[in-house]
């Protein structure tokens, strides 16, 4: 097959899991023997630079969102024609997706893709919407259907024409059908690639991984730390991420530390391609996140044995955290947070039960057995297709 793969997120310069995704799919159909172009639209990535997460030199990839700008002349004219906001953006979305779509098929002039995989529900309005293409296309929708879908509307029928709507998590189906009709949707989540080795159960270092953000929730984790620093002096806490995603909130945090005087306890890392060695040397994982989609900072984790301490309100770990059994789920407050980093902390034995479950859970996400639903997938739309006529970008 011919695969084309399209994201708006920042595939080229992006850390995030979204990003790893994107390349570890692309790298996968590569390597079985099909045709993959990989478009990104970033408008400073050169698509000739390594990118943060690797691929194989089998992917092509075209970045036609370089020079892009939004059209101040755009802007200003649906500002004047409509003073309704909804109609305003409706305006500006059709006016700029025909922009950004004459430059995705200048972009994959000549590839003629059996499939695309849209990363985002905006990717797949510029593919049917502004370019009109036929071609069948599997949207993947890469985080919580409400934090993707609330007050988007104007995306709706053209997610509705995707030949397959793809959800990270089964709950996130019920989720779906709340929004638009979800009959062609199909529950596939990411896939995790088994690890060697296992997390430091002596180490008394707890890490968090993810850009620094609110929605990542480091600073109920700085505040939950500082309570249970005082009756756990020799711990330390390892926060992982882009600090320069948001640099107040990223300010912030580290104030915050200051004031509560645990600064010299607590590490801000940046950006590491080593995770994996870095959560080797640690024995507990902290995941206050407020949303995820299908967080792979959470599962590479519990992939290694690292018991992990979450909170019960986060969307997305339906699927993935049992309470006492393969992970820690606890209220969103700092008080309530510290009391399950001390009952993991307390108890060697506890962590490694608890870590021995969260790896075996994480088998079911296997590579072999994702990939193989993504190979099904993509095969049965292009054949769908192919029965119906030639398809076209």
């Amino acid at each position: 097959m011919r695969i084309l793969f399209c994201s708006f997120h920042p595939v080229f310069t992006g850390t995030g899991g979204a990003e790893k995704v994107f390349w570890s799919m692309a790298d996968h159909f590569a390597s079985i023997g099909d045709e993959v172009l990989c478009l990104g639209f970033e408008r400073k990535a050169d698509p000739l630079a390594p990118t943060f997460h690797p691929h194989g030199a089998l992917v092509k990839v075209a970045n036609p969102g370089r020079y892009y700008r939004k059209s101040p002349l755009i802007q200003l004219a649906s500002a004047l024609v409509f003073f309704n906001s909804g109609w305003r953006r409706r305006l500006r979305d059709s006016l700029e997706g025909r922009r950004k779509g004459r430059l995705i098929m200048e972009a994959a002039d000549g590839f003629k893709p059996d499939a695309i995989v849209a990363f985002q529900p905006e990717m797949t309005y510029v593919l049917r919407h502004s370019i009109k293409t036929d071609v069948p296309i599997a949207t993947a929708l890469h985080c919580d259907i409400d934090t993707l879908l609330k007050g988007k509307e104007r995306l709706f029928p053209a997610l509705e024409s995707s030949e397959a709507i793809v959800v990270l998590q089964r709950s996130y189906l019920a989720d779906l059908a709340r929004y638009i009709d979800a009959s062609k949707a199909v529950f596939i989540p990411n896939a995790i690639p088994r690890q060697n080795g296992c997390c430091d159960q002596h180490s008394r270092v707890i890490v968090m991984a993810g850009r620094v953000c609110p929605q990542k929730n480091q600073l109920l984790a700085i505040r939950a730390f500082a309570i249970f620093s005082k009756s756990h002096p020799g711990w330390k806490l390892r926060i992982f991420g882009d600090c320069s995603y948001d640099k107040g909130y990223y300010e912030q945090c580290v104030g915050e530390a200051c004031t509560l005087q645990v600064e010299d306890q607590i590490e801000f890392m940046g950006v590491t391609q080593k995770m994996r060695g870095e959560l080797l040397k640690c024995s507990i994982f902290a995941f206050p996140s407020i949303f995820e989609g299908f967080s792979l900072a959470l599962a590479e984790a519990m992939a290694l044995g690292m018991p992990c301490a979450c909170l019960k309100t986060c969307t997305g770990l339906a699927d993935m955290v049992e309470n006492g059994r393969n992970g820690m789920l606890s209220e969103p407050t700092p008080e309530a947070y510290s009391k399950i980093l001390s009952t993991l902390a307390d108890d060697p034995a506890m962590r490694s039960q608890i870590g021995s479950e969260a790896r075996k859970s994480m088998e079911e996400y296997s590579p072999e057995r994702i990939w193989g639903k993504w190979e099904g997938l993509l095969l049965s739309i292009a054949r769908k297709a192919e029965r119906h006529g030639s398809s076209e970008l």
